[in-house]
């Protein structure tokens, strides 16, 4: 006779698939699935300091959520959230006003501003909280954080009010003093989600966000001069080069620039839950290189590993080779489509199939542990 053994409990830790689920409803749909499999799951949605972080810090008790007044990256009028935790920690998404997803697509971000940043936090500061978090990536900006300093109250000698990416070269002097008193009694903490430099955000980043090769090379070009101007290691530092160079911009006025995922695991209370956990569920829309670059994917399996705890990734595409995660801690990754399909087809099901995988791994999953029981009691 079959070896009964306990229900899993399955720790459900996904990033958002971008531009198609949140992490919050790709936590759902995986949740379903291993309750449909007969075991419990513990949902907890997750970001790396790019969009989603809010939501996912929105979970946290004792949190509280409000809209305020800003702009997007070309400047147009819209509202965004902002986050005051339980300690009085405000929280701020650079992506919920800047976003990518914002504006229209082949924008150039020659075109694009991170001013609408800096308004937000404007308003936080009015406050004086103890500290902010600000959240980084996922912007149409490739500016060098020099908008949203300009909007802070910093001086851009001979730049244009509403300073854009292509008004860079204008700048002859920066002056960041009037920012630096504004912040004396505030600690600022940047969530990072890549840990590039300035020094090579364009060439890596600005195709990504509309830009041909001849403007990306110009942008780094731009972007290097006016890092000089913010310090000496405005260029170089770990991080910089997040959200088109606002890691930089925020370098230069004393804030520490941290792993995204890193903090985000830590506030949610991630090493807490694995305590609890027999089997880690983690997705995104394609893993690739970069899911292995301190994203989500990364560090979830680097801590699960550390713990003792198994990991599975469930995405719409894998380009990774099997070797490649078991480095970075993740057991096994598949591929959610249940054959061939389009890639339209893939995002509408995207949800359904998520819960159908998420089933059939909980009962491989099961059944190993069985099959592992019964023969450690026949020894």
């Amino acid at each position: 006779m079959p070896r009964r053994v306990a229900p899993l409990r399955v720790l459900v830790a996904p990033d958002k698939w971008k531009g198609n689920l949140t992490a919050a409803q790709a936590a759902g749909a995986i949740a379903r699935g291993v309750s449909a499999a007969g075991h419990a799951a513990t949902q907890l949605p997750l970001a790396d300091g790019g969009e989603g972080t809010l939501d996912s810090l929105s979970t946290a008790p004792g949190s509280a959520r409000e809209s305020l007044s800003t702009q997007d990256a070309l400047g147009r009028p819209l509202s965004a959230d902002v986050l005051t935790l339980a300690d009085g920690t405000a929280v701020v998404e650079a992506a919920t006003c800047l976003g990518l997803t914002l504006v229209p697509p082949h924008q150039t971000p020659l075109h694009a501003s991170s001013a609408g940043l800096g308004l937000l936090l404007l308003q936080v500061l009015e406050r004086n909280p103890a500290q902010v978090l600000v959240a980084l990536g996922g912007t149409a900006t490739m500016d060098a954080g020099a908008g949203c300093l300009q909007a802070l109250g910093s001086v851009l000698s001979n730049a244009p009010p509403g300073l854009r990416a292509r008004d860079l070269d204008r700048v002859s002097a920066v002056d960041l003093s009037p920012v630096m008193q504004a912040l004396r009694q505030t600690r600022v903490r940047v969530a990072c989600d890549v840990m590039t430099p300035l020094s090579a955000a364009a060439i890596q980043f600005a195709p990504q966000k509309g830009a041909t090769e001849d403007e990306s090379r110009a942008l780094q070009t731009s972007m290097d001069r006016f890092a000089r101007m913010l310090s000496p290691t405005a260029a170089s530092v770990a991080g910089g080069g997040a959200a088109g160079g606002l890691g930089a911009a925020f370098h230069a006025l004393g804030a520490t620039l941290e792993s995204g995922c890193d903090l985000i695991l830590d506030a949610v209370g991630f090493d807490q839950a694995l305590s609890r956990t027999d089997l880690v569920i983690t997705a995104e829309g394609r893993i690739d290189a970069t899911s292995l670059q301190g994203k989500v994917l990364s560090g979830v399996g680097r801590r699960a590993s550390g713990a003792g705890i198994p990991v599975v990734a469930l995405a719409g595409n894998v380009r990774v080779l099997p070797q490649e995660l078991w480095q970075r801690g993740i057991s096994a990754a598949f591929a959610i489509q249940p054959g061939p399909c389009t890639e339209t087809e893939s995002r509408e099901h995207a949800s359904t199939w998520l819960e159908q995988q998420a089933a059939s791994v909980c009962k491989l999953f099961a059944r190993a542990r069985v099959n592992a029981a019964t023969q450690l009691a026949t020894r």
